[in-house]
């Protein structure tokens, strides 16, 4: 290969969905040359995901028709068969996905899905240097090989799930990488490390050439991308560099997600004056709560401890931050709280009641009606045999809801977060990640739940989508009839920032520091603290 032939070029591609004669992709053309880290922007829904998958033709031709050409380093790859796209998939192109931690099997123990990943692409290796260049890659994802190689994906939470995905997708050299949202359930610590370690892996010659899709312009920034393309409606135009994006651009729907981008940077100083009650009641409290996960082994059984004497008070109306690492021990809480965990020591109360009591089969419908959450991982929330309608009544029914409060929330909803009445027809797996998170949020807030636990809410959301989501949290909170509290689990301090009244900081299943949002961003005193203040800085999500 010369100099001058592009590492990927698409020509006239056209995708259309056949059953619906949807067509997704629209006549795009573009390159990427040798070295370049060219960004992909566009709202949720406009065609990137679509555009991923047939650059790596995994579109099923039963569903999807597809014309023009794609060439990955001079060499044609439509209408490969599956055995020729082996030579192009893994040691050509590589890809993070936009849920890298659904591409792990959940009956394999990392160590082994690391191996054989490496083995396929460097066939060569020994079985030394197979495991030398798993712990690289381990360690590139931001974890320690040893803390990982024997657990199955299972045993992980859900950021460290998302870490081993990347990991797996660094294990090898490739001259292109493709990166869907790899910033999602991220901590912004391990954001920061990932950013290092792709642009270590860019001067190192590891990684060729990178296509990036993200919501993050801190990301793009600290990627430096040379290039920005822009879809919208499943068209494609080039935009300019990243500083060009920000500073002036050129796209209508480009220049609004800039100046939405900008409006929510605006708001961190408005949330806290919202008007509150004089005296809110507890709505969550815990109290030297400790946790850990029984292990089993043929002869004996250990605990392994998860949270460690937890004390907190939580009001209602009140927007609680939970941050930390991952595996610090959030979403363990968020278990407990919702009861999918049990057996926990000390004391936990929710709405005034041990929460032990809500499991009693008279108060099961009323607690589900008043405490809802947003799932870190919704395409794991939806039974992919039913269509969105399907799994929205399902739901609705268990708590309770009658047919016109279900109609209710439809017309009420459905607008305000985007979403087109004819996506309830349509299977999970037929929308796009930010689609399937807005459903996921609708379900939520459909009940008028008086706590929402909400695990990484804008993780896939576009930043129109975002607005949508903080104008709907405000307006819930400040809902006199239904007062919203909610429970912010996020390893963005940004946004934290901008929506919570106080925050909890976790590390090692410990809050190693709690109080008023102000004071822990600007005076942290732990040094966990300290570190997740300083990387958010660093990608421009908080200003000190």
């Amino acid at each position: 290969m010369n100099g001058t032939t592009p590492t990927l070029e698409v020509k006239d591609l056209r995708l259309k969905v056949k059953k619906i004669g949807l067509e997704v992709v629209k006549s795009v053309s573009f390159s990427i040359k040798p070295g370049e880290t060219v960004a992909l922007l566009g709202e949720s829904g406009a065609g990137k995901s679509s555009l991923f998958r047939s650059i790596l033709q995994l579109l099923p031709g039963s569903e999807w028709d597809q014309s023009g050409s794609i060439q990955v380093l001079g060499t044609p790859i439509m209408g490969k068969s599956p055995r020729e796209l082996e030579a192009v998939r893994g040691p050509k192109v590589r890809c993070i996905f936009q849920e890298p931690a659904l591409s792990l099997n959940p009956s394999l123990k990392v160590e082994r899905q690391f191996k054989e990943a490496i083995s396929v692409v460097c066939p060569d290796l020994s079985a030394e240097q197979i495991q030398q260049q798993m712990d690289e890659a381990i360690i590139n994802g931001g974890l320690l090989p040893e803390t990982i190689r024997n657990k199955y994906p299972g045993d992980l939470s859900g950021g460290q799930r998302q870490r081993v995905g990347i990991a797996m997708s660094l294990c090898a050299p490739a001259p292109l990488l493709l990166a869907d949202e790899p910033s999602n359930s991220l901590d912004s610590v391990t954001i920061t490390e990932l950013v290092e370690t792709m642009l270590r892996l860019k001067q190192t010659g590891q990684i060729g050439s990178l296509l990036i899709v993200t919501h993050d312009f801190g990301v793009l920034k600290a990627l430096g991308c040379e290039r920005v393309l822009f879809m919208d409606d499943g068209h494609l135009f080039e935009v300019g560099n990243i500083q060009e994006v920000l500073s002036n651009p050129r796209q209508p729907k480009l220049a609004e997600m800039v100046s939405l981008m900008n409006a929510i940077d605006s708001m961190e100083h408005q949330i806290h004056q919202l008007p509150t009650k004089k005296a809110p009641e507890t709505l969550v409290g815990a109290k030297e709560v400790s946790f850990g996960y029984l292990k089993r082994s043929f002869l004996r059984q250990t605990r392994l401890s998860t949270l460690k004497d937890i004390n907190f008070t939580i009001k209602e109306n009140h927007f609680v931050g939970v941050v930390g690492n991952s595996g610090s021990g959030k979403s363990t809480l968020c278990k407990l709280i919702t009861q999918e965990l049990s057996d926990h020591q000390g004391e936990l109360t929710f709405d005034g009641k041990p929460i032990e009591a809500w499991r009693a089969s008279k108060n099961k419908q009323q607690f589900h009606r008043q405490l809802q959450i947003i799932f870190q991982e919704p395409a794991d929330t939806f039974d992919p045999s039913l269509t969105m309608g399907e799994n929205l009544k399902e739901c609705f029914s268990a708590m309770g809801l009658s047919e016109s409060e279900v109609e209710s929330a439809f017309d009420e909803l459905l607008d305000l977060l985007l979403l087109d009445r004819r996506m309830l027809s349509e299977q999970p797996a037929k929308l796009s990640g930010g689609q399937k998170q807005r459903f996921a949020l609708m379900r939520a807030f459909a009940s008028k739940p008086k706590l929402l636990l909400a695990d990484e809410p804008f993780n896939n959301l576009d930043l129109i989508a975002q607005q949508r989501l903080i104008e709907l949290l405000l307006a819930r909170k400040q809902d006199k009839d239904n007062p919203l509290g909610c429970i912010l689990v996020s390893h963005d301090m940004g946004v934290v920032a901008k929506l919570c009244d106080q925050v909890l900081v976790f590390d090692q299943g410990q809050i190693v520091e709690q109080g008023p949002t102000d004071q822990i961003i600007h005076q942290p005193k732990h040094p966990a603290t300290k570190r997740l203040i300083h990387a958010a800085a660093t990608l421009g999500s908080i200003q000190l």
